[in-house]
């Protein structure tokens, strides 16, 4: 297990988690503005 090698992982594996996390925000902005639309027709 090399420097470099780990770096390169750990790299990978930050891009992952910060795509998750954008999907992630992605989705509950949409569930917001869902919601608040829902709750708008109710109201």
């Amino acid at each position: 297990m090399n420097a470099l090698g780990f770096q390169l992982g750990e790299t990978r594996y930050i891009a992952s988690v910060r795509r998750i996390i954008g999907y992630i925000v992605v989705l509950c902005l949409i569930a917001a503005t869902y919601l608040g639309d829902v709750l708008k027709v109710d109201s």
